[in-house]
């Protein structure tokens, strides 16, 4: 009885084993179908186990040799692997998944890979070391005898040279190292490991997601490479072979890199972005002193703006030259402490420079305008028209530039804000900018019927160098003028923003704003009162029983004055029988009001806002009919 229960729960353990196993090969093929892998552009070699076209189908059972092992790349110039020595084995598994098996006596595979000469390169393996013996190596020159070449960059060697290390060798004194876990201290863990070489930037090595290496001085490409033998010496597992000629992008490496620990079952490191000062464990990075692979004391990698030396320091303290191109050449000190740098100040740039990103650029230096300095940044204030002069380029200045604001109209409606434009990063080159701000349209001054009765347009503000225009806006809308005589003359004007409508025995409609710059104005009613002027921000209110009020300005802290002052307010319309309309934001001039026993005039708009003048009231009892000028526009340019 007790041998039966045995036997079924023995049974029972295998067909769970086995059930595990179908479901993670199934999930990885999944997987694979969809991998980043396919998208990255300059794929020459893609080589998995789990798919059922990877491997003959006769080949594909534990312990079988294998014959040839087939690529998943898309192409028609797929490269073909030849097995040496019997080849070796469909064998054991990397998590559950079926592998290739080598031995350090066994066959292995070899293929052409002068694709990699000349060239930059990235190549990832996913694998598994079943030995702590040095030269253990996953790929080597097929045509080299032994691992120990003395020309740079006839052969290529990528595995463990040690027990505790792994290496980055083109021959010769083309080789680089990062530590590992020795052997006995990560047995049975799988490795993403990942090797890239760029004829600009230099070599690394990055292992489950961990920088682990790098050598920045040794740029050269393979120049001898015929044919490539893969596990020829090796011992251990290897799932995956992915190469691209090109050094891939770091986003490009972290992709794959996910997609291999997903499909693999493997913990990767997203929280250490270098261990090229530590030793790359199955746990992550450990940067204390000869970590677990025996790698030594820890230094600490020097990546330090204004410093052009990155080799590695030891622990300590000690100090550091400022020599970058236009730094100031002096020395900062700093803490090598468990792989990290940690400086106790910043490099400074030379007199006349200043920082811009990680280099040293010429400060900006402008003339022109009011020209004030707040918290580092210059800024050059233009009321009226003028020259910016640079001595050199700017790179992202701010750039406000309102014109001038329409004049309101007689009897009538607000006038239009002139056109608002702001860019909060515009490049200026070096030379002479012709600054023009625009004056203010002037208010409508008449008596019934008369052409002049609706207010005038502002003008245009704009910024040119030479005949070039950098930013170029439009003047505000006049103000239709009231019991006008004509619909035209009661209508409001077009604009950067639009002057209000007034009437003449009806409604009449507003002018239309432009686009980017400004809104319309509101329309005029029956009721004898006219609209608000647009602003830069709102349409200018329609009257009703009332003047319309102005259109909203828009905020801007560019001057740095405080509070924020606001730019391009609409103007508020007059009214024949109640109240004008208030100017937009309180920087528009207001409507004019019917008031016994005495009339309230339009005011004038704030200077140099760029806001729309108030229309005139009725003069029923004594006031003023006429509509005030819209205040002339503003240039600000920060940086």
């Amino acid at each position: 009885m007790v041998i039966v229960i045995i036997g079924i729960l023995i049974a029972g353990i295998a067909s769970l084993n086995g059930f595990v196993s179908k479901f993670r090969i199934t999930t990885a093929q999944s997987l694979t179908r969809s991998s980043p892998i396919s998208t990255i552009r300059d794929n020459s070699l893609w080589l998995e186990t789990s798919m059922e076209n990877s491997f003959n189908d006769i080949e594909s059972k534990d312990q079988s040799a294998l014959t040839n092992w087939y690529e998943q790349r898309n192409a028609a110039n797929k490269i073909a692997l030849q097995a040496v020595n019997g080849g070796p084995t469909y064998s054991n598994s990397i998590n559950k998944i079926h592998a290739v098996k080598f031995t350090s006596s066994g066959g292995y595979f070899t293929f052409d890979a002068k694709f990699l000469n000349n060239t930059d390169y990235t190549i990832t393996i996913l694998e598994n070391r079943e030995s702590n013996s040095s030269d253990n190596y996953f790929l080597i020159h097929n045509s080299i005898s032994s691992p120990s070449v003395t020309t740079a960059n006839q052969d290529l060697l990528l595995g463990y040279n040690t027990d505790g290390q792994i290496i980055h060798s083109q021959g010769g004194s083309s080789s680089y190292n990062s530590n590992v876990s020795n052997y006995g201290n990560s047995s049975g863990f799988p490795k993403i490991i990942t090797f890239t070489h760029s004829s600009t930037k230099g070599k690394k090595i990055y292992i489950n997601g961990m920088l682990a290496a790098k050598d920045e001085a040794n740029k050269s490409d393979l120049t001898g490479i015929t044919t490539l033998a893969l596990g020829k010496g090796y011992t251990g597992q290897i799932g995956e072979v992915i190469i691209f000629t090109r050094a891939i992008e770091a986003s490009e490496i972290s992709a794959i890199e996910d997609y291999l620990a997903q499909k693999w079952y493997i913990k990767i490191d997203r929280n250490t972005s270098d261990c090229t000062a530590g030793v790359a464990t199955t746990s992550g990075c450990d940067t204390s002193s000869g970590g677990s692979g025996g790698g030594g004391s820890v230094t600490c990698p020097v990546l330090v703006t204004g410093v052009t030396s990155t080799t590695p320091v030891n622990s300590g303290a000690g100090s550091l030259n400022c020599d970058a191109t236009n730094f100031d050449g002096g020395t900062i000190s700093y803490d090598c402490s468990g792989g990290v740098l940690t400086p106790a100040s910043s490099c400074q740039c030379a007199v006349g420079y200043i920082l811009s990103g990680s280099t040293c650029v010429l400060k900006p230096t402008c003339s022109g305008g009011t020209e004030t300095t707040i918290g580092g940044e210059k800024i050059h204030k233009f009321t009226s028209s003028g020259t910016l002069t640079c001595t050199n380029a700017i790179t992202g200045a701010k750039v406000l530039v309102v014109g001038g604001g329409g004049g309101g109209g007689w009897r009538g409606a607000g006038g239009g804000a002139g056109g608002y434009v702001y860019n909060s990063a515009l490049d200026l080159a070096s030379g002479s900018y012709t600054i023009d701000v625009g004056a203010g349209g002037a208010g409508a001054i008449g008596s019934t019927y008369q052409a002049t009765a609706q207010g005038s347009d502002g003008q245009g503000s704009s910024i040119k160098l030479g005949a070039t225009s950098i930013i170029t806006t439009v003047g505000g809308g006049g103000g239709g003028a009231g019991s006008a005589g004509t619909d035209a003359l009661a209508s409001g004007r077009n604009g950067g923003s639009g002057g209000g409508g007034s009437y003449w025995g009806s409604y009449k409609a507003a002018g239309a704003g432009t686009s980017g710059q400004g809104f319309a104005g509101g329309g005029g009613s029956t009721q004898t009162c006219s609209g608000g002027g647009g602003g830069a921000s709102s349409v200018g209110s329609a009257a009703s029983a009332v003047g319309g009020n102005g259109g909203e300005g828009a905020s801007n802290s560019i001057s740095g004055v405080t509070p924020t002052p606001y730019y391009a307010g609409g103007g508020g319309g007059g009214c024949h029988t109640s109240t004008g309309g208030l100017g937009g934001s309180g920087i528009g001039g207001n409507g004019g009001s019917r008031n016994a026993p005495s009339d309230i005039p339009a005011t004038a708009a704030v200077a140099n806002t760029g806001s729309g003048g108030g229309g005139g009231n009725s003069g029923n009892y004594g006031g003023s009919q006429n509509g005030t000028a819209g205040s002339d526009g503003i240039i600000i340019i920060r940086y």
